[in-house]
C-alpha cells in the first residue's frame, strides 16, 4: 500500500484525529511542569531612581565655581566611596539584606554580592551641547518590592551626603586659600 501525504483539509482533520494524545499529552506535561516550578523561580525586584546634578548658577565672573572637576569625575568619585565597605556594610546590617548569605560569608563576601544587585550609570545631557553629564541612574534589584525601594533610597542619601561633603571640603579649601 502506498502512502500519500495529506492534501486535503479532512487528511489533515484525520491525522490529528488519530494522533491527538501525541499532541495532547506533551502539551498538558509541559503546562504542569511550568506551573508546579513556578514558584522556585526566585523574584527579584528592581528600584530605579534618577538624581540630577545642578552645576554652580551664580555666574563664575561674580563667584569663581567651587567644583573644580568635571562632573563625570565627581561621581565616579563619590561612587568609589560610597560603594566601599563600611556604608553598604551597615544598609545591610540595618536593613537586615542577604541573611542567608551573612551566616555562612564574611561581610566583604556579603558587601560584594550587594555591589553586583547595584547599578549606576550616567546620564549624558543633550541639552548642552556638548554631551555632558547631568544626571545618574541608581538601580538596586532585591527580593522584595518595599527592599528594593529602601535600599535605592539609603544609597541614593549616601550619594547626596558625600557629595555635600566632598563640596563643603573644597568650599573650605577655597576659604582657607
Amino acid at each position: 500500500m502506498e502512502r500519500k501525504p495529506p492534501s486535503s483539509l479532512g487528511d489533515f482533520l484525520a491525522v490529528i484525529r488519530r494522533r491527538k494524545y501525541w499532541m495532547i499529552v506533551p502539551a498538558v506535561t509541559i503546562i504542569a511542569l511550568a506551573i508546579l516550578l513556578a514558584p522556585l523561580v526566585p523574584r527579584n525586584y528592581q528600584s530605579t531612581t534618577t538624581a540630577m546634578l545642578e552645576p554652580q548658577k551664580v555666574p563664575a565672573a561674580y563667584v569663581r565655581p567651587v567644583t573644580t572637576s568635571d562632573m563625570m569625575n565627581r561621581i565616579q568619585r563619590i561612587k568609589l566611596e560610597v560603594l566601599s565597605g563600611p556604608e553598604l556594610g551597615r544598609i545591610i546590617d540595618n536593613l537586615d539584606l542577604y541573611p542567608g548569605l551573612r551566616k555562612k560569608a564574611k561581610m566583604s563576601q556579603v558587601i560584594a554580592a550587594m555591589s553586583k544587585d547595584i547599578t549606576i550609570a550616567t546620564v549624558p545631557d543633550s541639552s548642552d551641547g556638548h554631551g555632558g553629564v547631568n544626571a545618574f541612574t541608581l538601580s538596586y534589584v532585591g527580593r522584595t518590592p518595599y527592599e528594593a525601594q529602601l535600599v535605592t533610597k539609603e544609597i541614593l542619601d549616601l550619594f547626596i551626603n558625600e557629595n555635600l561633603k566632598e563640596g563643603h571640603q573644597q568650599a573650605q579649601g577655597t576659604a582657607a586659600f
